[in-house]
């Protein structure tokens, strides 16, 4: 899905997702995303059940700290609550679980307004 991109000069912001890659600042990257407004890395996970906090390790280099974690885990998203909640617990942050278009679209608003946020998306 190609999403309206807006230019904001020092920001990391999705302007496409599908078929299992992302746009990120006007590129394409196959596989999983970490991704802050400041940068992003590839993830190199398999499945929810091998989330872990080491696996999110490349969103805390240099000292970032989000106010919370956004998950896009997939197309459909089952028990996003009991997965919100567990991840909480997992990672001692506030965490937010949904489908990866929907993360998509909540961390470009997020991000453009300033917030301090982390998100972790499947690739679809």
């Amino acid at each position: 899905m190609e999403i309206k991109e807006q230019k904001s000069p020092g920001l990391t912001l999705i302007s496409g997702y599908g078929n299992g890659a992302f746009t990120v600042n006007g590129k394409r990257h196959e596989g999983h995303l970490l991704i802050t407004p400041a940068g992003f890395y590839p993830w190199s996970v398999k499945s929810i059940k091998t989330i872990q906090k080491q696996s999110l390790k490349a969103l805390f280099r240099s000292g970032f700290s989000p106010e919370f974690l956004l998950f896009g885990l997939g197309a459909e998203v089952p028990d996003a609550v009991i997965l919100a909640r567990d991840f909480q617990k997992k990672f001692a942050l506030p965490c937010e679980v949904m489908t990866t278009g929907a993360a998509v679209r909540t961390y470009n608003v997020l991000a453009l307004e300033g917030r301090q946020m982390a998100a972790a998306l499947f690739a679809v």
